[in-house]
């Protein structure tokens, strides 16, 4: 799992947030706070809220695949 660290001396996050690693398809880092998905094919993760998925129907899925891997087949 990535992890960033404040530096006190510099008063900064190191790495940047803009190096964070980028998720979803609205390409934000990952937020403890939201729910996501994870597709089952490219291990990527993707909020509900940005596939318009509510946490039952996730829940309901035995699989997911996104929208990348599903136009790659």
């Amino acid at each position: 799992m990535f992890r960033a660290n404040f530096d006190l001396q510099k008063k900064q996050l190191i790495p940047s947030i803009e190096q964070w690693p980028k998720h979803c398809i609205c390409k934000s880092p990952l937020n403890p706070d939201l729910i996501y998905i994870q597709c089952d094919k490219c291990v990527k993760w993707f909020h509900l809220d940005c596939l318009g998925m509510t946490s039952e129907e996730a829940n309901e899925l035995e699989s997911y695949i996104c929208v990348f891997c599903k136009g790659a087949q």
